[in-house]
């Protein structure tokens, strides 16, 4: 009988058996192959040690073992007269990585990676933004290359590309990918090319801090990401329109939904469905103006006009797009 995969099928990084292993495939690897560099990628069996937090002995364990990777690729790169370099893909925060044995900020501060690729596995309001991990990363010099959490199959190709710009206004040197293997697809010719991406639709979109509870005494400020300057002209022969769309669930007639961009007020324009006397899930479309909108982060703050009871915001999605 076939067992499930489940953490107990993952490589157990506290056995100095494993952690020889996979200095050594590294090592064949390198003296095999003319490769520029190898990527260790943690995210693929997350679940390192059989405890969780992973314990300051087993975090050691795993620091020994990247010291070891590093002397060895160092070593390999002299023999040959070319540098390797070491990427590790790892998740969400410094904080949250070292929870599973990823010492972070120890590679960093001991050089022990040239390339870090952050992937954020969970949207859930608390996380906090990618920009901090970059921020950290370029504190030592090392180059970030966020993985892509969005995949065309389950999202448009114009939320891909909103995701690959707001990545770069939050500071990403680039753009990762994950199990992407046919060479001829268009997101090698786009999403690591932010002058490119400049002048396609996008849709943005803000799941850092969804979803959010609105009141009438308002909500928590939701940051939205956005990677165009809306307010610059755009291409030549093409005009740029601008489309703000909410989904409140929980709505009503006696809600009055109110919403600011910036600190200014906007105007619903339409909604899928108009709010009747019962609860009920919406979305609700704004058209904002350009100049309403800052350079790379704004807020967006919304308050009903009900004493009793509250919405939730599930989703904001910002539609850019260029038309003739």
């Amino acid at each position: 009988m076939l067992m499930p995969h489940t953490i107990s099928t993952a490589l157990n990084y506290e056995l100095q058996e494993i952690r020889d292993l996979v200095v050594g495939a590294m090592q064949e690897v390198c003296q095999t192959y003319d490769v520029d560099g190898i990527e260790l990628d943690y995210f693929r069996g997350y679940g390192l040690f059989p405890t969780s937090p992973a314990t300051p002995e087993q975090i050691e364990l795993l620091n020994d073992m990247m010291r070891n990777i590093r002397q060895m690729t160092e070593e390999e790169g002299l023999r040959r007269g070319r540098l390797i370099l070491i990427a590790a893909r790892c998740i969400n925060d410094s904080d949250w990585s070292l929870t599973r044995g990823l010492d972070v900020q120890t590679w960093l501060e001991e050089d022990l990676i040239d390339i870090l690729m952050p992937l954020q596995i969970l949207w859930h309001k608390g996380r906090r933004p990618l920009k901090f991990f970059f921020e950290l990363a370029h504190r030592y010099d090392v180059s970030v290359y966020p993985t892509m959490q969005e995949r065309e199959w389950r999202s448009s190709w114009a939320v891909c590309r909103g995701e690959a710009m707001s990545r770069f206004a939050e500071g990403a040197d680039g753009i990762a990918t994950f199990n992407r293997f046919d060479p001829t697809h268009r997101l090698w010719r786009e999403l690591g090319n932010p002058a490119l991406l400049r002048d396609l639709d996008k849709t943005y979109r803000c799941p850092y801090y969804l979803p959010a509870t609105v009141t009438a005494k308002g909500c928590d400020p939701l940051v939205l990401s956005v990677g165009d300057d809306v307010t610059s002209a755009p291409p030549a022969n093409k005009q740029r329109t601008l489309k703000l769309l909410i989904h409140i669930d929980g709505v009503t007639e006696s809600h009055y939904l109110q919403v600011h961009l910036n600190g200014r007020p906007l105007e619903v324009e339409s909604a899928l469905s108009a709010p009747g006397p019962e609860p009920q899930k919406i979305w609700f479309e704004f058209a904002p103006a350009a100049a309403l909108f800052a350079a790379a982060e704004n807020q967006l703050t919304a308050k009903i006009n009900h004493t009793d009871g509250s919405v939730e915001i599930e989703n904001v999605e910002l539609d850019v797009r260029l038309t003739n």
